[in-house]
């Protein structure tokens, strides 16, 4: 019995993980820089932006492609941000409100202070205004609230009026941040910064400062039932809390988390994690040995849930979850590092990494690539022919036990 336990554990060994291996419909290499954030779809345009620390004559860019052909539509250059930027940028329709109209804006925060209104049919300038430098501006997500945008600056909170980048409101903690987004709240907005505090505004301007411990914030707090999620980067690691209360300390680097109904998905140097959250608190439900440390996001196929996290690793591509475990790794022709989360849309995936490609699959609606087709029957082959090894191995060790006896 022991010999055929230990059969089958080195048979189950010998599958492999499930990969799926996009050849892109179409593709476009940067000259310089990174993809470090999320490529936007919006309609039948891709929106992109590139990060580096830039010398010479290269300069950031936005750019704007049309979707089934990949065909350069438009390019915004800055020439006065030098650093890295890392602020994901932010498509909004066309409204109005109490500050005036507007009409369709891509919002994009530059590391020398900027915020930017782009035209996203041609990419002109429709409005900009400045926020606070400490060595570098703006570099995390922002927020979009009614007729304004919510703005986390260097060294606080802005607010912006949408129709004609007026600021409505501007909050200084004198606290640095990097990559802090903002999130809307109940009652207010919340942001984190380097020095471990966790800010909470609300709509009258008031501010709540709590410090939660030694470390850093760096991503949009989550909120919850039982209250605001943070997971702080220390020293040693990483601390995830719950409402001010530490649930558990994790790998290094972590990752921005996001929510999905009653769960959180985060990540960092050494794991993805999984938190369920019922009636009473949020606990680590699933732990899976993988590195990711920028942007996660979420695809819903056929009303199936997907959680896409870059693996941050020379090998690249990216890991394909469900609620609880590693389906897949999704792969492609250029991978290496990578931090941005894939862009979705209906039949739509876009894909950017370290080394300046933007990758865009496009597929029909909820059906699987035939590069994913190809890789299930190999792979349902693949399981055949080693399950029938293990039978054929155990009738073999059988017939000669039985020979033995005999």
């Amino acid at each position: 019995m022991m010999r055929i336990a230990t059969i089958l554990a080195l048979t189950l060994f010998m599958l492999p993980l499930v990969q799926a291996n996009s050849e892109p419909s179409w593709s476009h290499e940067f000259e310089a820089g990174y993809i470090s954030t999320q490529p936007l779809v919006v309609d039948d345009s891709v929106y992109v932006r590139t990060s580096g620390f830039w010398t010479g004559e290269d300069r950031p860019i936005v750019a704007a492609f049309e979707l089934q052909t990949g065909n350069e539509m438009w390019r915004y250059t800055s020439q006065t941000s030098l650093q890295h930027d890392m602020a994901p940028m932010l498509f909004v329709e066309g409204g109005s409100g109490t500050c005036g109209a507007w009409n369709d804006l891509l919002l994009v925060g530059w590391t020398d202070g900027k915020l930017t209104a782009l035209s996203p049919t041609d990419g002109s300038l429709v409005w900009q205004n400045q926020t606070e430098v400490d060595i570098i501006g703006i570099t995390g997500k922002m927020a979009h609230d009614g007729d304004q945008v919510i703005v986390p600056t260097r060294t606080g909170l802005s607010s912006f009026c949408l129709a004609d980048g007026s600021q409505l409101f501007d909050i200084d903690t004198g606290n640095i941040g990097w990559r802090n987004g903002v999130a809307m709240t109940e009652h207010g907005y919340a942001y984190g910064d380097e020095n471990g505090y966790l800010h909470e505004v609300d709509h009258n301007g008031n501010v709540t400062n709590t410090y939660l411990g030694e470390g850093k914030i760096r991503h949009a707090p989550l909120e919850t039932r039982h209250g605001l999620f943070v997971h702080m980067q220390t020293t040693q690691g990483s601390t995830i809390y719950l409402n001010g209360t530490v649930l558990a300390n994790m790998g290094g680097s972590p990752a921005m988390p996001l929510s999905h109904n009653e769960r959180i998905y985060a990540a960092t140097s050494d794991e993805w994690i999984s938190l369920l959250c019922d009636e009473q608190s949020c606990t680590v439900d699933s732990v899976v040995p993988f590195r990711s440390n920028g942007e996660l996001s979420i695809r819903v196929v056929e009303s199936e849930i997907e959680i896409w996290a870059p693996s941050n690793t020379p090998d690249g591509g990216w890991g394909v979850f469900n609620q609880t475990s590693l389906v897949r790794m999704e792969t492609t022709t250029f991978d290496t590092y990578g931090t941005a989360a894939p862009g979705f849309a209906q039949g739509v995936i876009a894909l950017g990494n370290d080394a300046g490609i933007l990758s865009v699959d496009l597929q029909s609606a909820n059906v699987p690539s035939q590069e994913t087709k190809e890789t299930d029957v190999v792979g349902l082959l693949h399981l055949v022919a080693v399950l029938g090894l293990f039978l054929l191995t155990c009738f073999v060790y059988a017939l000669r036990d039985w020979q033995q006896f005999a």
